[in-house]
This record gives structure tokens, C-alpha cells and sequence, in this order.
């Protein structure tokens, strides 16, 4: 079954975009997919050669359109959409998108409009997947006027008009978010596996990172963006400042993250005894490391904006078999709630109360990390990138489009 996987945003190593795609490559053939990755001409040379993708998408994730905060968004999405349309139409052999079944895993309103404008010129696929992650609107309860709500309706029906809705299909990667979909799209969306390879690379010492020094570690990866936490993350020190003889807190610092009015993270950490910075881009051998090695993972992050969302850094730790330190009401403590994964579940998402769980934690690590240990291998079964594609598979069979087949369990049904 030729497979076109569509990634606009897939610009490096570091990124859970490059473990999906690595992941389609290496275990599609298995299951039947001839896979040609699509991905931006930025793109660093030797990510394109270890994927043996196309670079040949003129716009990305990267790229600005427009500077205007009223109305980047709409240009990020109809001129975007546009030049990506024409890049998509101009396709040939392996690449083209007709007749294949087009996987776009992070999918954005640039993504669905561009696919709609392609099929007008090129014909259709054979089916569309399109993945959500999250549905970041900028409101907690946003409304037919909200700009992101309107893009991605805009560019859902542009699709709808020149393709059937019955070979879309939509894939959330949790309930909340599948829910959230479907009543935007129209869609039945389906709760897909989280979308994560665990075995692609073997756990090394992080070469580039501050060495052991003898006390445990409660490790911050994936970068310190605000909505995870970037700006709590000093008060939290200073809050545990105490611990210092105990414990190290392992910052992952990622310069891209800071923003023009963010506070200097950086420079607020930097002075703490408590912190151990760990600069720049974290090779997925080292960051399997320290999630194999540490006391827990802190993710401090904003609970508005990850009610709904999954988190790569979260499945990775439980899958390792690592606590984590999580704030209520998102779907990183609905999963500590249902058993799912282990530690602890901050009730006011405060520097103080942070603290206060670290000690907790540093007080229950054993008992902890062999609880956690013991709910990874159900974890790495059921939340994984080849179940993804297997659910994917027993979809496209149901709307006609792969042959009969055992691939797997069907999926969780949205709504």
C-alpha cells in the first residue's frame, strides 16, 4: 500500500515528528506500507538521508508568513496552504499523493488546506490521515469566532468539498481531545495510540550533560517552554532550595524555547545549587538515559493548556518505567488516576507545591520507581507508534480502502 507521510514541521532530531517518522520507516514495510516521507527543504541534510525523505516542502513550521499578531495565523494557513498545495501538486512517482494513502500526523489547518488544494489539480488519495495533538486555541472556551476553531473549519470543509469524508480519517491521541475534534471537524475522530516508538535508539550517557554527582536526579526534559513551565521552574528551586544536599534538579535548556517575553530561564536557573543545567538539543540515546536513571520526571506544565493534550516526554518516562510529578486536571494525571502510570498528582499548580512533591518524591523513590517499573512493559504494549499504525491499518480496511487482514486491536471509538 504506497503511503505518503506528510510532515511540515519535521525539522529535527530532537522532535517527536522524527521518532514517528523513523518509527513509519523502519516497522511499515513489515505491515504492508511503501512509505515515502515528505518533508520540509530546510530540513538538515542527514535528516533527510537517515529517513530517505523528499525535501521538497517550501514551507514549514518554521517560517514566518506573516509578522501581524492579529492575522499570522490566517496567512500561516491560506498562504501556507497555498504554497504548500503547489508543492504537493507538482509531485510525482512515490511522492505523488494521489492514489496513496497520505498520513499527516501533526496536522494543521496549512496542512489540510494544502491537501485540498493538491487533490483539485492532482486527483485524490486513496484516504487521509490526519493526527491531532492538541487543539491550542488561546481561550479556555472558545467559540464559532475564535480564529483556530475557524481555520481548521475552513480548511476541513475545503477538504470535504473535493475528497469524501468517508475515507478522512481522524485520529486524536486522547479522549478529551478526540471529542473536542469531532464536534469541530464534524468527524468522527478516534482515540489513536500515542504515536511513539520507545525502541529506535539504546540508552548512553548524555556526553553533553552536566556528569553524575553522586545525587539523585528529578530530571526537566523536552525544553522549558511557558506552557511547561519555563518560568515556574526557578521559584520551584528556590522552593526547594533545601533539597540541595539530596537531590539535583536536571534542566533541559533550549534556547529556541525562550521567547521575547519570556523571563531569562536561563540566567534564573543557572544560580541555583539545586539546578544542574543541561544545555541545547538531547539525542534520544541520552534522553532514554536519564529517563532509565532518574528519581522522576518534574513536568510542571501549564494545566489549561494540557487538559486535553498528550505529552511525548510523559509517555516516554512511563514507558521507561519512571515517576513523574504532574499537575491536576490534565491528561498526564487522568492516566496516574486510572493506574496507568506512577507518581504523583500536584493539586495546586504552584512553585510551593512542586517543591513539596519533590520531597515526597525523594522520600518514596524506591517504592515509586518499582511501581513505575512494573506498569511500563503494559505502557510500551499499548501506547506505541506500531500499534498506531496497526489501528490505522484495521481503519483503512473499514472504509475499503487495505485489504482483509489481522493488524491488531481496533482502536478506542470517539465519539
Amino acid at each position: 500500500m504506497r503511503t505518503v507521510l506528510l510532515d511540515s514541521s519535521l525539522l529535527g532530531f530532537d522532535m517527536h515528528n522524527y521518532n514517528f517518522a523513523a518509527g513509519v520507516r523502519r516497522d511499515g514495510p513489515a505491515l504492508g506500507l511503501e512509505v515515502q516521507i515528505l518533508v520540509p527543504r530546510r530540513a538538515p541534510a542527514r535528516l533527510v538521508e537517515e529517513l530517505g525523505a523528499h525535501a521538497c516542502l517550501s514551507v514549514s513550521v518554521a517560517d514566518t508568513l506573516m509578522q501581524d499578531r492579529w492575522s499570522w495565523r490566517i496567512a500561516e494557513a491560506m498562504d501556507g496552504g497555498a504554497i504548500l498545495g503547489q508543492d504537493l501538486a507538482g509531485l510525482d512517482g512515490a511522492a505523488a499523493i494521489a492514489g496513496a494513502v497520505v498520513m499527516v500526523p501533526t496536522a494543521t489547518p496549512r496542512d489540510i488546506m494544502g491537501l485540498a488544494l493538491a487533490i483539485e489539480r492532482t486527483g485524490p488519495p486513496a484516504a487521509i490521515l490526519l493526527g491531532f495533538h492538541h487543539l491550542r486555541t488561546g481561550e479556555a472556551d472558545p467559540g464559532p469566532e475564535n480564529q483556530v476553531m475557524g481555520l481548521h473549519r475552513y480548511a476541513i470543509n475545503r477538504l470535504r468539498a473535493v475528497f469524501p469524508a468517508g475515507r478522512i480519517l481522524s485520529a486524536a491521541t486522547t479522549g478529551p481531545l478526540a471529542l473536542a475534534m469531532a464536534e469541530l471537524l464534524a468527524l468522527p475522530t478516534r482515540i489513536y495510540p500515542h504515536p511513539v516508538w520507545y525502541d529506535l535508539a539504546t540508552p548512553e550517557p548524555d556526553a553533553d550533560g552536566p556528569p553524575p554527582d553522586g545525587r539523585p536526579t528529578v530530571a526537566v526534559l523536552g525544553g522549558t517552554r511557558l506552557d511547561k513551565g519555563g518560568a515556574m521552574l526557578a521559584d520551584i528551586a528556590r522552593h526547594a532550595s533545601d533539597l540541595a544536599g539530596r537531590m539535583r534538579l536536571l534542566v533541559q535548556f533550549v534556547r529556541r524555547y525562550r521567547t521575547t517575553d519570556a523571563p531569562a530561564i536561563e540566567d534564573e536557573l543557572t544560580a541555583s545549587p539545586l539546578v544542574a543545567l543541561r544545555r541545547g538539543i538531547l539525542p534520544e540515546p541520552a534522553l532514554l538515559h536519564y529517563l532509565e536513571t532518574a528519581a522522576a520526571v518534574l513536568l510542571p506544565y501549564e494545566p489549561a493548556e494540557y487538559r486535553d493534550r498528550a505529552s511525548g516526554i510523559f509517555g516516554f518516562a512511563v514507558a521507561m518505567g519512571c515517576p513523574v510529578i504532574v499537575p491536576a486536571g490534565t491528561w498526564m494525571a487522568d492516566q496516574l488516576h486510572r493506574g496507568a502510570a506512577t507518581g504523583l498528582v500536584v493539586g495546586a499548580h504552584l512553585p510551593f507545591a512542586y517543591a513539596a512533591a519533590l520531597r515526597q518524591i525523594l522520600d518514596r523513590a524506591d517504592e515509586l520507581k518499582a511501581a513505575a517499573q512494573a506498569r511500563a512493559p503494559a505502557w510500551r504494549a499499548r501506547e506505541c507508534g506500531r500499534r498506531y499504525l496497526e489501528v490505522m491499518i484495521r481503519d483503512l480496511q473499514g472504509c475499503g480502502v487495505a485489504g482483509p487482514g489481522p493488524v491488531g486491536a481496533p482502536p478506542d471509538a470517539g465519539p
